[in-house]
Parts: C-alpha cells; structure tokens; sequence
C-alpha cells in the first residue's frame, strides 16, 4: 500500500530537482548572454564625453581607480560613459605631465604617457556581469582575456539573479511546451503520453503497465 506522506515527500524531492536544474540553466544562460553581448558590443547607442584639469582631473582619476601622484600635478582627464544593448561602459583617458622648465635656451617637460582605463558591464535584460581593465595593468580586474577580447567575470548580484530567474522561467516555459506537445502526438498515436508505450488493447482509464500513468490513451 502506498502512502501520502511518502508520495508527497517524492513530489518535493522531484519538484527541488526541477526547480535546482532549471536555475542552473538559468545561470548558464544569464552567463552566456552577458559574454556575448561584451563580445559583440553590440549597439553602443549614446556616448557623453566629459574633460577635466588638474585638481578636478586627479580627484575624478583616483575615484575611477587611476593613481595621479606628484610630480605630475597638471593632467587632462577625459571620461567617457556608453550604453547600448546588453552593455554599459565608462572610460577614462588620463594625460598627466610635470611643470616645464629651462634647460638653457630649451624649454622641456616630463610626461607619463597616456593611462587609459574602462570599466564594461554586461548582460541583458539587466547588466550582470563586469570587469576594470587599463593599459598599466597586465590582468584586467574581475575579467579574463578570451584572444583579443576581455570577458567578464565579476558577478552582479542584483542583476544577475533577476536574470537567472527569467531565463529558467522562459527554459522551464519551453520544456513545458514541448512536453505538452509530445504527450498530444504520443496520445493520437494510441501510446502512454507519459512514456510512449503502446497502449493497444488497453481501457482508456487503464493504467500504463509500463509506467502506471492512468492518463487516457
């Protein structure tokens, strides 16, 4: 004799499986999406430029992640912001070089070069995923060099975690569909919608004697 508790705790077990499978396709998508859409780039739409000098630039390059220190205390900031699809970037060109001075008749300045460094988030519906990565440094932060192209790695939680849960909802939706539609095709065919098995000869209430569904054939 079977019992309820124990067919019931079946259920739950079945019903976390499901749930825990489809949220790991859902991670995989949301994962996917977010490469691809830093792959592609695509349709950076609009793009605001912003300049500043000295003191302004030094403050503006040290919160964006970019050391300014002495002797080269004039400096040319330009910051950059991008949206598009699936991406959002800020950029930072930072030109830093020290006083002139005199060297008998030659008038001479020290420069450091120009620092350029982007931060790119990615991901779609929401943005997931991003990394910082700058010319002075080998290793972008929170990214990974995929050829030529740097990949995110650094999780969003927000936005990643809305993603997922869209798309296992959508992955879930569409198994769903195809199931319903196999079950229907089996049915015409006069087999268990359940597992295939040919039914013929059977009652319509009768149970499948391969896999005891009881639904009609």
């Amino acid at each position: 004799m079977v019992r309820w508790g124990n067919v019931k705790r079946g259920v739950r077990s079945r019903l976390i499986v499901k749930l825990t499978l489809c949220t790991l396709a859902g991670a995989v998508v949301t994962w996917g999406v977010a490469w691809g859409c830093a792959w592609v780039r695509l349709g950076v739409l609009t793009t605001t430029k912003q300049t500043l000098v000295d003191a302004q630039a030094i403050r503006a390059a040290e919160e964006f992640g970019i050391p300014s220190k002495p002797p080269f205390t004039h400096c040319l900031l330009t910051l950059s912001e991008g949206s598009g699809f699936g991406l959002t970037y800020r950029a930072a060109e930072l030109q830093r070089w020290s006083p002139p001075s005199f060297e008998g008749v030659a008038m001479t300045y020290q420069s450091d070069g120009l620092v350029y460094a982007r931060e790119s988030s990615s991901g779609w519906p929401f943005i997931a995923m991003t990394y910082w990565v700058s010319n002075r440094e080998r290793v972008p932060k929170g990214g990974v060099f995929i050829g030529a192209e740097v990949m995110p790695l650094r999780i969003l939680p927000l936005g990643f975690a809305l993603n997922t849960l869209i798309a296992a909802a959508l992955l879930r939706g569409i198994k769903e569909i195809v199931d319903l539609a196999r079950r229907r095709r089996r049915a015409r065919k006069g087999r268990c919608a359940e597992c295939g098995y040919d039914r013929g000869g059977l009652a319509n209430d009768a149970a499948c004697p391969e896999c005891g569904d009881a639904a009609s054939g």
